[in-house]
Formats: C-alpha cells, sequence, structure tokens
C-alpha cells in the first residue's frame, strides 16, 4: 500500500491562488457577456422607441417613455402630448390610444405598482406595472394633465 502524501503549505497556497485566478477570469467572463446582452438589449429598444417616434404627428412631443409589464408581457410606453404608444418587447407593431378615448384609470397605493386604463371601445383595461413609484407617479402626472 502507497503511502498518501501530503501537500506542503506551499503547494496548497499556490493550489488556491491557481483556483481563485481561474474564478476570476470565469466571473470577468460572465461579466463582459452580461454587459453585452445589456448593451444589446438597450441598442434594440432604442432603435424601436425611435421607430415609434417617428410616426409622431409635427406637433406632437414625447412626454415620457417607460418599459413596463401588462398582463405579465413587457411592453415599451410612449405619453405622447396627443396620445398613448403602447408596444409589446417582441413585436413590430404598436397600439395607439388617443387620450380623448381614456374613460377613466384607476391605481392602488398597495404593493403593485400598477396602472389600469379603461379605453372605450376596447375590452378589458389596459394594465401597465410600473418598475418604482416615481414612474409611476410620473405616468399619473401624465395622465392627469391629458386624458381628464
Amino acid at each position: 500500500m502507497g503511502l498518501l502524501k501530503r501537500k506542503t503549505p506551499e503547494e496548497r497556497a499556490a493550489a488556491k491562488a491557481e483556483k481563485e485566478a481561474r474564478s476570476a477570469e470565469s466571473r470577468a467572463k460572465w461579466d463582459a457577456a452580461r454587459q453585452e446582452r445589456q448593451r444589446e438589449k438597450q441598442d434594440h429598444r432604442a432603435a424601436r422607441l425611435d421607430k415609434i417616434k417617428a410616426t409622431l404627428q409635427p406637433d406632437e412631443t414625447v412626454e415620457a417613455d417607460f418599459r413596463t409589464a401588462e398582463n405579465i408581457m413587457k411592453k415599451d410606453v410612449v405619453f405622447t402630448s396627443k396620445r398613448l404608444l403602447i408596444a409589446p418587447v417582441q413585436g413590430t407593431d404598436f397600439e395607439s390610444i388617443p387620450y380623448r378615448a381614456i374613460t377613466g384609470f384607476r391605481t392602488t397605493n398597495f404593493i403593485t405598482r400598477d396602472i389600469n386604463i379603461a379605453v372605450s371601445g376596447r375590452s378589458g383595461t389596459v394594465d401597465l406595472l410600473f418598475k418604482d413609484e416615481s414612474e409611476r407617479d410620473r405616468a399619473l402626472e401624465i395622465l392627469n394633465r391629458y386624458a381628464l
């Protein structure tokens, strides 16, 4: 039977340093890949918003744009001075809702940060879920200004 040879403290320290170097290299690769995906997503979103904004009338201005969720599906929402534009993230088309077609909207101050918008001629409501209260408050400010 062979004897088990223990590693010296120097060998253990070298193995540990090598393992930490491999881990740091892997983390750097993953971080670079994640940052590249985020840049691609931002570029894609900017291009989509530019297409939406290209449809604006000459006297129409963008008040705000958000990334929200409606029925779990992510949406790009653009509030203009005349209408609300809603585009699914995965699609190419978008919905245009003039403020005059909005018959009412409601929100709660509970856990959720959403706005439910009733639109005449549309079955069901438009449900927009915002990422934080400041975005929801900005959307409510715009709706109060133009829809009421």
